[in-house]
């Protein structure tokens, strides 16, 4: 299997995972339809709510590999005496090329849909039920659960979060041919986050 092969099936695992969950929630729908004891047992669930609920739980802990999986594409570089740019994780390949150029789109959906969309849409959930996402417990149980342990005013803080995973993700894969400069720019991003949040102390404990 080629590169580009692996390199789009990386990409559209997720997509895998939301299609057996929608197949999963209408096989429970059809199961509480046709059976009494299941609809007696299982309570009606929203299949939006479900897939919102999923993303708030899964998206922060997934952004870094699925962050880093994107940005591979993207990772090139030129060898001595060759003023071609090739594929860091797979030097056969070459950037900028016809095959480069028919991964591109896939890159670029998976940016705006994962690296980009991901966090806007956590942030975007949050702002909109920011008044009522400490005071409800329902909303609270359905999107509160990233920000349980941060206090009110800092409830943004998961897609801050996530913003340092991107800078990791980033550093740790355009520098892993320049280990100093790598070392010098993780010990970067972990310190300025480290001093933003000693000063703010955005958690309760």
């Amino acid at each position: 299997m080629g590169f580009g092969a692996k390199y789009v099936m990386a990409l559209a695992m997720p997509l895998v995972f939301g299609v057996a969950l929608v197949l999963g929630f209408g096989a429970l729908a059809l199961a509480r339809a046709c059976i009494p004891a299941v609809a007696a047992r299982v309570p009606r669930l929203s299949l939006g709510e479900t897939l919102f609920a999923t993303l708030f739980k899964v998206g922060p802990l997934a952004y870094l590999p699925l962050a880093r999986a994107t940005l591979v594409l993207f990772d090139c570089r030129s060898l001595p005496g060759d003023p071609r740019y090739w594929l860091k994780a797979k030097l056969s390949e070459r950037c900028f090329d016809a095959g480069w150029w028919a991964l591109f789109p896939f890159a670029l959906v998976a940016l705006l849909v994962y690296v980009v969309g991901i966090p806007g849409l956590i942030l975007s959930a949050l702002l909109r039920n920011r008044s009522a996402l400490f005071s409800d417990p329902a909303l609270f149980h359905r999107l509160g659960g990233i920000v349980k342990l941060v206090r009110k005013p800092y409830f943004v803080l998961p897609v801050a979060l996530m913003g340092k995973k991107l800078a990791i993700a980033a550093v740790s894969l355009f520098l892993s041919l320049e280990p100093g400069l790598l070392l010098a720019a993780l010990l970067a991003v972990i310190m300025v986050a480290g001093l933003a949040q000693s000063k703010v102390q955005p958690y309760y404990f």
